[in-house]
C-alpha cells in the first residue's frame, strides 16, 4: 500500500470512528504529544487529553452528529513526513433541528515505529457560500 493510501485510510478510520462515537479509536491515531488547533476553542491543544476534550465537546452538542471529510489532498514529503489537507463538515442534529459547521483541516503525520501518527492538527471553521 502506498503512503498516500495509508494516510487516506487513517483519515477514513477517523471519520468512521467519530461518527460511531469511538473517541479512543480516534485518539489512537494521534501522537501522545500532539500540538494543534481546534475549531472549538482559541487556545492551542497540547497533548492527547486536550484533543479528547474537543471530541467530547462535539459529542455533548447534539443528539446525533456526523463528520465528513471532503476533497482530501495527501502530500508525502519524505518517507517519514506527510501532510493531509481537506475540507470538513460536521452535522449536528437535535430533534428535528439540523445545524452544519464547515471548515478546513490539516493533519501533519510522522511515520513512527508503530506506523503513521498525527503529530499536528489544525481545524478552522470556514464560511463559504
Amino acid at each position: 500500500m502506498s503512503a498516500e493510501s495509508e494516510i487516506l485510510a487513517i483519515e477514513h478510520t477517523m471519520s468512521d470512528a467519530f461518527n460511531a462515537g469511538k473517541i479512543e479509536t480516534i485518539l489512537a491515531l494521534f501522537d501522545e504529544e500532539l500540538i494543534g488547533f481546534s475549531s472549538t476553542q482559541h487556545e492551542r491543544l497540547v497533548g492527547i487529553n486536550a484533543l479528547r476534550e474537543t471530541f467530547h465537546f462535539y459529542l455533548k452538542e447534539a443528539d446525533h452528529l456526523e463528520y465528513h471529510m471532503i476533497s482530501p489532498i495527501i502530500k508525502i514529503l519524505d518517507e517519514k513526513v506527510a501532510i493531509a489537507t481537506f475540507y470538513w463538515l460536521v452535522i449536528l442534529m437535535n430533534g428535528k433541528t439540523r445545524r452544519e459547521i464547515q471548515g478546513r483541516g490539516t493533519h501533519v503525520f510522522l511515520k513512527k515505529e508503530e506506523g503513521w501518527k498525527i503529530i499536528h492538527e489544525h481545524f478552522s471553521r470556514s464560511f463559504h457560500q
